[in-house]
């Protein structure tokens, strides 16, 4: 693979043990979206998407079939801010007697620059900053272990699906995939070699229930109405963001000014000008386990139509500005020494 000296690159390698040399489309396609979606999500939860990774499929060298995902990453300066709890179980692995094992054989890192990152994190553990390097080879070592280790061990290790959602969704994606009939897959392996220690009749253990909560945040939107909902349904309202200039539909939960309108107290299309609205939107994306998801908008409360007045907007909210209630959870990912290189 032509990769330039400027990146970092490494392989992941999922190897297939199959009666022939060929997997199904549909198994080639969910491997790589699945190993895309946990990449994201443990990019963006721990290393608060500072790893400009790329990825490529790259063919088999030799014998059996083997799908090599291949992540290159940019140079960046010198250090990667990180979760603080990466910095933690670093600082805590070094009174492990295997602390030189795990860094040369499994993250692949040269022990002196090991030492040389620990020293660094030692002396200044609150700007939790890591070597470029290193911080690679801990994310491919936490794609590593979440893909190939089955449920009982995630949970033991307090790696749950409600904290990482979309990756749980993803493994989920792969092992349904791997288990269709008659698609020849008898066991799965991660080594360059003729090597399959994750077996059919265990892909099930590395499946798990997911429970996504929905992501919910707010907006206080001026917006012209376009369509509204003038008769006692639930039908949506259709406007356009002002701001934005662009389509919404949504759904009026003001119960109050819902009644209003149905009464012929604040008239519709009173004037030529188009009707204005100012209210107070939740916007709700709802998952399901299928990885699709879609979104809900809903006015919550109407503060002004036209030119009538109902409420005074709080000096708090601001308009366009986004309310985010959900908070990531940081866990620690890397009690597991399942995976060796």
């Amino acid at each position: 693979m032509n990769l330039t000296k400027s990146k970092l690159s490494d392989d992941l390698c999922i190897h297939f043990d199959t009666d022939e040399h060929r997997i199904p489309v549909d198994v080639f396609v969910n491997t790589a979206t699945s190993v895309l979606g946990i990449s994201r999500e443990m990019n963006k939860k721990l290393f608060n998407n500072k790893l400009k990774t790329e990825i490529y499929i790259i063919p088999a060298e030799h014998g059996g079939f083997i799908e090599l995902l291949n992540y290159s990453i940019q140079n960046h300066p010198a250090e990667i801010i990180v979760g603080k709890f990466i910095i933690d179980f670093i600082l805590k692995k070094v009174s492990d007697r295997d602390i030189k094992d795990w860094a040369e054989k499994i993250l692949g890192i040269v022990w002196d620059e090991f030492v040389d990152e620990l020293k660094k994190i030692k002396n200044d553990t609150e700007s939790f900053a890591l070597n470029t390097k290193i911080a690679f080879y801990l994310y491919l070592y936490i794609i590593k272990m979440f893909l190939f280790s089955n449920t009982e061990t995630l949970n033991k290790n307090k790696i749950h699906p409600q904290d990482f959602p979309n990756s749980f969704i993803a493994k989920n994606k792969f092992y349904e995939t791997c288990l269709q009939p008659n698609n020849g897959i008898k066991g799965i392996g991660y080594l360059k070699e003729h090597s399959f220690p994750v077996k059919r009749n265990e892909f099930t253990s590395y499946m798990a229930k997911v429970h996504v909560n929905d992501d919910i945040h707010y907006k206080l939107q001026k917006i012209i109405i376009t369509n509204p909902t003038i008769v006692d349904s639930d039908d949506p309202w259709i406007g356009k963001s002002i701001t934005q200039n662009k389509k919404i539909r949504f759904n009026m939960d003001d119960i109050y000014f819902k009644k209003i309108i149905m009464e012929g107290q604040c008239p519709i299309k009173s004037t030529n000008q188009d009707d204005e609205m100012v209210a107070y939107f939740e916007y709700r994306t709802i998952h399901y386990e299928n990885m699709k998801k879609r979104q809900i908008i809903s006015a919550k409360k109407v503060y002004q139509y036209n030119d009538r007045i109902f409420d005074k907007i709080p000096e708090t909210l601001h308009f366009d500005s986004d309310y985010d209630f959900a908070e990531d959870n940081q866990l620690n990912l890397f009690n597991s020494n399942k995976i060796t290189n």
